[in-house]
């Protein structure tokens, strides 16, 4: 089972009580979305955690890349939510997770007969 992980490092938390602390994410519905009144589930999480202990969050959308990549140079806390990679446990610490998902993949029986496939790449075939 892929478990979708949210790196949500609240450490330290009085050091950062009335400070930015500037969360990034990407388009994922119905998890997080920039176009939902109440921008997803997981945001209203982070949001309703920050304001009990008095942080000044601040949640931008980016793609996904950029959100990596923001976290990795230090110009946000913390991106949500993520599957942990092999690749990214050696640079990033992540969290304990707050949900958990079981991706599927559907396709229809007439037009694929026995597909095989071992991992993700290995579905580039079919596309």
């Amino acid at each position: 089972m892929k478990k979708i992980i949210i790196i949500f490092l609240v450490l330290f938390v009085s050091s950062f009580s009335k400070e930015k602390v500037i969360f990034v994410t990407g388009e994922y519905f119905p998890y997080t979305s920039r176009s939902k009144v109440n921008k997803g589930s997981l945001i209203e999480i982070l949001e309703e955690v920050g304001k009990r202990l008095d942080l000044d969050l601040v949640i931008n959308f980016y793609p996904w890349k950029r959100c990596e990549e923001l976290v990795k140079n230090g110009e946000a806390f913390a991106t949500l939510p993520y599957i942990i990679t092999e690749e990214r446990s050696k640079i990033f610490d992540f969290s304990v997770s707050l949900i958990e998902s079981e991706g599927k993949l559907f396709y229809m029986k007439d037009k694929l007969k026995n597909p095989t496939w071992t991992d993700y790449n290995s579905l580039n075939k079919y596309t």
